[in-house]
C-alpha cells in the first residue's frame, strides 16, 4: 500500500499497528517530512510530486505493485484534481491477474484484471459532522 502526501508516517504507523507484515510505502513532496518517517516500522518512503511524475518515476517498480492507494487531504490541494487521478495502471505480464486501464472509447477507460472482472472505483470523501 502506498500513501500519497504521507507527512510524517501517522497513518502508516496506524496500519503498521493493523498489519504488521503489509508493505508500506510513504509518499511526500517533502524531505523534511520523509525524514521523520520511523524507518525502524519498516516503512518504505518516496520523494515525489504526485502532479509531476518525473520527479518519482525511478521509483515506478515500487509503486505500480502497490494494491491500495490512499490520499488522506491531498486531492483538496489541487485547483484540478482530474489530471492527478487519470493514472492509468499498466498491463503487467509477469502478473496476469493484476489489474490495468484500458480504453474502451470517447476517452473512457475502464480498470479490469485478468479474472476479467471490472473494478468500479470510487472517490470517498469522508467528512466529520459537528
Amino acid at each position: 500500500m502506498v500513501d500519497i502526501g504521507c507527512e510524517t508516517g501517522s497513518f502508516l504507523f496506524f496500519l503498521r499497528s493493523l498489519h504488521a507484515n503489509a508493505e508500506l510505502i510513504g509518499m511526500d513532496i517533502l524531505p523534511e517530512l520523509l525524514e521523520r518517517v520511523n524507518t525502524e516500522q519498516n516503512i518504505k518512503t518516496v520523494l515525489g510530486d504526485i502532479s509531476n511524475a518525473g520527479t518519482y518515476k525511478d521509483k515506478m517498480t515500487e509503486l505500480k505493485d502497490c494494491d491500495f492507494v490512499t490520499m488522506l487531504s491531498v486531492l483538496s490541494i489541487f485547483d484540478d484534481f482530474k489530471p492527478i487521478i487519470q493514472i492509468d495502471i499498466p498491463k503487467h505480464d509477469n502478473d496476469p491477474l493484476r489489474s490495468w486501464t484500458i480504453n474502451i472509447g470517447d476517452g473512457e477507460k475502464m480498470i479490469l484484471n485478468g479474472l476479467q472482472l471490472v473494478h468500479h472505483l470510487y472517490l470517498v470523501k469522508v467528512k466529520k459532522m459537528l
